[in-house]
């Protein structure tokens, strides 16, 4: 998925990327940074896990790479 299309699909799911945040302990800017592909290691993957468990996906589903 694009940043745009994960972006969207959080947004019809009703889930915001605050929320994401306090679920991984990091800001809602790193969260934005990891879905725009600028944030990679392990709190990255953290955050993508739970971004893809929330829009029901596999975490290769939403993001290109895992990592």
């Amino acid at each position: 998925m694009t940043p745009r299309e994960i972006r969207a699909n959080l947004v019809l799911k009703g889930i915001k990327q605050r929320e994401i945040a306090e679920k991984a302990d990091v800001t809602p800017g790193f969260v934005s940074m990891v879905i725009s592909g600028y944030r990679n290691g392990e709190k990255a993957l953290e955050v993508k896990k739970i971004i893809a468990e929330e829009l029901g996906m596999d975490v290769d589903e939403v993001f290109d790479s895992a990592a």
